[in-house]
């Protein structure tokens, strides 16, 4: 059986107006022009903050099996599993990241500088099993398929949904699809570690 939790919105607040950019976003909400973000990730301080106030909410509230993250929040769910990896404190046992972008590195973020991880720098530093949902059409596909690059291969599941940057509700044979890739990432859970 499967429980989840929902991030309560006050943990991690979401502040700050963005100009709508993805094409995506516009098609959801032609008439709206602003949005809203949980952190700048052009600003190293905004991105520690929000990953400390996940990592606090979460450490208060857990343990959890999985996480599932999509943009910017699968970016922020990799950096809290590789902050806790690094500390030797397993989070999660599995994640899932749809239309991810890319974990900034945090120490280069503790420093002020704004570096984001990169496979042939940093290696496969996600050591749990993953479930990547990324879109063919996706403006930012090149950074989803980054973060699959970053996670260790034992374990990986990569589906492409074919659409943008979203998750989709149709067609029916879609949703299942990741459903199935997600249920296997799931059971490797179990014995993958």
């Amino acid at each position: 059986m499967v429980t989840f939790s929902h991030l309560p919105s006050d943990v991690v607040k979401p502040t700050l107006n963005f100009l709508l950019i993805l094409e995506g976003i516009a098609q959801l909400f032609p008439d709206v022009h602003d949005f809203c973000a949980f952190y700048d990730p052009m600003s190293a301080q905004s991105v520690l903050t929000a990953l400390d106030d996940l990592d606090n909410w979460i450490t208060d509230n857990g343990p959890f099996d999985g996480c599932l993250g999509f943009s910017q929040g699968a970016a922020l769910a990799a950096m809290l599993i590789i902050r806790q990896q690094n500390r030797q404190i397993p989070t999660f046992r599995f994640a899932v990241f749809i239309c991810a972008a890319v974990p900034h590195d945090e120490t280069a973020l503790q420093a002020g500088k704004n570096r984001l991880l990169h496979p042939v720098l940093d290696g496969q530093v996600v050591k749990i099993p993953t479930a990547h949902i990324v879109g063919m059409k996706d403006p930012d596909l090149l950074s989803a398929l980054e973060l699959t690059q970053l996670c260790q291969e034992r374990g990986k599941r990569i589906f492409d949904h074919g659409g943008g940057h979203d998750i989709p509700r149709t067609p029916k044979d879609i949703t299942l699809q990741m459903a199935t890739v997600v249920n296997e990432v799931m059971i490797k859970a179990e014995f993958v570690q």
